[in-house]
């Protein structure tokens, strides 16, 4: 060996003491390059091969790195098992368990039995930390249905009356075909089945009278509303009820049935003086004053059109816009003056920069970028809370401001949770597989989307646009939840109601749907509890 070769090897095995004790006898090296490996020995395995740089660095004989590894595998499985049976009791079997860290997904067997056909829920996937935080069987929260669950279930509920052998399951209201003994063929949603609704001829051949629907009624709902005035026709034709609380309302049997409330009880009650006072809160000019005049307003319904006044004058004729009609429930979900939406449509395409800085809020914002069109995005700071955000022109001067001061109470309790546990979190997070949807919180390091829902994601409310907008919230919730699973993002729903966990939610429709699947819904109140957990589970199984 050579001075040199000497030299270096004498350095390296050197530092190689300094990081490594006197764990290995280094009498076999020769020192060539950092990545030209040498022969180490291990004092339990015998020699291996090591490139310098690599065992510098802090690399160890592998055989050793496996039992280590092993080690901490099994250290891992028990302290998993350990605190599961402390969270969740003996609801569950870890005997299929094999951890090998806190975010891959391990087989665990429920021991409960579903309530209707009597059948064992048995194994599901799940990761470590979502188990620790509170993550159940998706079986037991009824978030899982297949075509299998669907017709178990259907034949008990409907006694074996039916032949499902033409069922193809894709979504709980995506309708399937049944087959009757008696009339053949008919289509219906699963939802419904499951519900008890039958083939629609063999309804026809019986129906209720008034007294007979009331004992119905009675068994469902109690005592709380007076029949005392329903007439019933059939199941879609309102009848007259009587809620002891706040008196007479007109709902359909079908709907009462099934559990709809006197609408002044659940708050979708909407009247002139609620109308009103919602209208002035939404419909501001730039110096927060009304924008609109409602003294013509002869409120009656919803769905009624009324007559609105806007005062604002044309530039080009010099005359007040006028008087304009609008349904509330459409005036409420954003539908203003219609010349001033044609106006607005013009402003998108020909607003120039004298005329944003004129429009704009300097004593708001912070403008951090120019102006070149109003559909280009500009870098904006506000001075309230110093957030920075991108928006088009057109958008933040129709009134989209700062989305952190815009924040929904719900949004802002969980703001400040994952601000107060260090959690880093991307606001209003957008993914090339979400299109034009995005998320309300995406924590990118744990693969977690957080999504904020208010009552307009369970009832239907008249400000939000009713029945019909209920429907197609829910559309864009089912579409958002089925992009992130097939993006293996783990969903979290945060509501502030707690009687929306009691009822089976809407997101069962999700196809495909496996029960590794993990998505959940929590009251606001649990969430903080639920984020430490997830820190704190995430440190302790780390490395």
């Amino acid at each position: 060996m050579n001075k040199g070769v000497q030299n270096k090897t004498s350095e390296f095995i050197k530092r190689s003491i300094e990081v490594h004790g006197d764990k290995y006898d280094y009498s076999q090296v020769k020192y060539v390059g950092t990545h030209k490996k040498v022969c180490i020995i291990c004092p339990k395995h015998g020699g291996f091969y090591q490139a310098p740089s690599n065992h510098l660095s802090g690399k160890e004989c592998l055989k050793c790195s496996y039992e280590k590894r092993g080690d901490k595998m099994t250290i891992g499985r028990e302290h998993f098992i350990k605190r599961s049976i402390e969270i969740h009791g003996n609801k569950y079997d870890y005997s299929k368990v094999e951890y090998l860290n806190s975010k891959t997904k391990v087989c665990i067997i429920c021991k409960k039995s579903d309530q209707i056909t009597g059948e064992k829920h048995n194994e599901f996937w799940q990761t470590p930390y979502s188990h620790l935080s509170g993550s159940t069987c998706p079986k037991c929260t009824g978030h899982f249905m297949n075509q299998q669950i669907f017709v178990k279930r259907a034949s008990v509920i409907h006694h074996n009356k039916y032949d499902y052998s033409k069922v193809e399951y894709q979504a709980a209201r995506e309708k399937v075909r049944i087959i009757c003994p008696e009339h053949g063929e008919f289509l219906q949603t699963p939802d419904s089945h499951l519900q008890g609704q039958r083939c629609s001829k063999c309804s026809k051949v019986y129906r209720y009278n008034s007294n007979e629907w009331i004992e119905e009624a009675k068994k469902v709902r109690g005592d709380r509303y007076d029949y005392s005035k329903v007439v019933y026709v059939n199941n879609s034709t309102k009848i007259h009820i009587i809620c002891k609380d706040h008196g007479e309302f007109w709902q359909t049997p079908a709907n009462h049935i099934k559990g709809k409330n006197c609408p002044k009880c659940t708050g979708h009650f909407l009247d002139k003086n609620f109308f009103l006072h919602k209208a002035n809160e939404i419909y501001k000019d730039k110096n927060g004053s009304p924008l609109y005049d409602y003294s013509l307003v002869d409120y009656s319904d919803s769905s009624t059109p009324v007559i609105i006044i806007c005062h604002k004058i044309d530039p080009v004729t010099s005359k007040e816009h006028g008087e304009f009609s609008k349904t509330p429930n459409k005036h409420l979900s954003g539908q203003g003056c219609p010349i001033c939406s044609n106006e607005a449509g013009g402003l998108k395409n020909r607003l120039t920069k004298e005329e944003f800085l004129k429009r704009a809020y300097p004593d708001k914002y912070t403008y951090l970028t120019e102006y070149t069109t109003a559909k280009t995005k500009i870098h904006i700071q506000c001075k309230k809370c110093n957030h920075k955000f991108w928006q088009n022109a057109f958008s933040h001067l129709s009134g989209c401001g700062c989305p952190v001061c815009n924040e929904s109470k719900l949004e802002k309790e969980v703001t400040k949770y994952l601000s107060e546990h260090n959690v880093r979190s991307e606001k209003q997070k957008k993914f090339d597989w979400l299109k034009r949807q995005s998320l309300d919180f995406y924590l990118p390091d744990y693969n977690i989307a957080v999504e904020c829902q208010g009552i307009q994601h369970f009832e239907p409310k008249d400000f939000f646009g009713g029945e019909n907008e209920l429907e197609e919230i829910v559309k864009r919730d089912n579409r958002k939840l089925e992009l992130c699973l097939a993006n293996n993002i783990e969903m979290i729903y945060v509501i502030d109601n707690e009687k929306y966990l009691e009822s089976k939610y809407h997101f069962d429709i999700v196809e495909p749907f496996s029960c590794n699947v993990n998505y959940k819904i929590m009251h606001v109140d649990r969430f903080e509890d639920y984020i430490h957990r997830l820190v704190v589970i995430t440190h302790l199984f780390s490395g």
